[in-house]
């Protein structure tokens, strides 16, 4: 895909790409009156979208408390270390997982 030199100074600068470097666009098409049908647009559906991703994908996830605890693991967490459900690994630290 051949992008304009606009465009690459804009990805490389951490800024917006113009409009004209959106496919399918013109220089004048107002890119935010056309929402994709699969966006996410509010904090909920972000939090939802994000939550799927982390829990279906194949690399490993948790969340930990400031204590070391476990507060959240995906299903890949799971099944790499030999759990078969939450209730094994939620509130525990590592030692005390070792321990099992």
């Amino acid at each position: 895909v051949a992008r304009s030199s606009e465009a690459d100074d804009a990805a490389s600068s951490g800024g917006e790409c113009p409009p004209s470097a959106v496919p399918g666009t013109t220089p004048h098409s107002d890119v935010t009156a056309m929402p994709h049908p699969y966006a996410a647009r509010t904090d909920a559906e972000r939090i939802d979208m994000l939550g799927k991703a982390a829990l279906n994908c194949g690399a490993i996830m948790f969340v930990k408390s400031h204590s070391g605890r476990y507060r959240c693991v995906n299903d890949t967490y799971l099944e790499m270390f030999g759990f078969s459900c939450l209730d094994e690994v939620l509130g525990k630290t590592d030692e005390e997982l070792i321990e099992t």
